[in-house]
């Protein structure tokens, strides 16, 4: 995803793969966050988009689009050495997915730590058993 007002990209978080970047509008901190393959294809993208927006966060920018393996591979880099990243290169290029660019406006300047929270742990087993209500769509790899 590129978008020349968002510059600079940092570290990645684990599950919904966020990326923060230099702060936007208003010094606002963005994210970019992508609701992955599977969950599209069980029709779940637009309850979590309402849940994101219940939350408090506000999508700049939104696109449905399928990842090619190169931007996958560039969007997960920081996973490059794990086991399963050939597996996460395929299933994030394997269908549309929703590119979303967010922030979070309500007494929030670093909307980083607000989204981390809001997804829940990156492990899989961990959310669903510490926030079994977030857990949207099982997932076939844990990444």
């Amino acid at each position: 995803v590129t978008d020349e007002g968002l510059t600079e990209e940092e570290e990645v978080n684990e599950d919904f793969k966020d990326h923060p970047h230099d702060e936007g509008p208003a010094n606002k901190s963005n994210t970019v966050a992508i609701i992955k393959p599977d969950v599209v294809a069980h029709g779940k993208a637009d309850e979590i988009i309402m849940k994101i927006q219940d939350a408090g966060f506000v999508i700049l920018a939104h696109e449905e689009r399928t990842l090619s393996e190169a931007e996958a591979q560039d969007f997960y880099q920081h996973k490059a050495a794990e086991p399963y990243f050939q597996e996460l290169i395929q299933f994030m290029s394997s269908g549309p997915s929703h590119v979303l660019v967010i922030s979070k406006t309500e007494g929030c300047e670093d909307v980083i730590p607000a989204w981390r929270e809001f997804i829940g742990p990156p492990d899989v087993e961990e959310a669903r058993r510490t926030q079994p209500e977030r857990y949207f769509i099982p997932r076939k790899i844990n990444i």
